[in-house]
């Protein structure tokens, strides 16, 4: 199925980087103002 639609796997994998690297910042985000906070 990657090998059918090449653009479109492109695509997916770049909405799915963004997507983890905006979970990730999230994350080290909620992790510094607990950490501030305490």
């Amino acid at each position: 199925m990657l090998g059918v639609y090449p653009r479109e796997a492109a695509i997916w994998a770049a909405f799915s980087l963004l997507f983890a690297y905006k979970e990730i910042t999230l994350l080290a985000i909620s992790w510094v103002i607990s950490f501030l906070s305490s």
